[in-house]
């Protein structure tokens, strides 16, 4: 069986220090996916998403992502994928692979405590 497409897309609102608000958005489209590529093809779509969006908030420090904020998740292979926003930030942390990217994720780390441990431990296998 042959997937025609796979889309997956994230948004996160965020505000600055005097209270305006923006969305960081990413989205990616992966095509002609045979049935035994498919949890490749959307694992790929997600880390890019998480990447570029950790990119983009890197980007724009003064921007800081509201905690009851949900990212819109969408993976059109016929499920959707509702995950808590704390279980997203650790999966978006464990698959970052750059220094800088992984730093962005830091003052999320006081809002959620789960989300420090994932963090240390990237730290720590990054700065090695």
């Amino acid at each position: 069986m042959k997937f025609e497409r796979v889309t997956y897309s994230e948004s996160i609102e965020a505000v600055n220090e005097i209270g305006n608000k923006k969305w960081f958005k990413a989205g990616a489209d992966i095509v002609d996916i045979e049935e035994n590529e498919l949890p490749q093809a959307t694992q790929l779509a997600k880390q890019y998403v998480s990447q570029t969006l950790a990119k983009s908030l890197a980007e724009n420090p003064m921007y800081i992502p509201l905690p009851a904020s949900q990212k819109e998740i969408k993976v059109s292979e016929g499920k959707t994928d509702q995950l808590t926003t704390e279980q997203r930030l650790i999966a978006d942390i464990n698959t970052c692979t750059d220094l800088k990217i992984l730093q962005s994720y830091e003052l999320l780390t006081k809002k959620y405590p789960t989300v420090k441990e994932a963090y240390d431990k990237k730290l720590t296998e990054l700065t090695k």
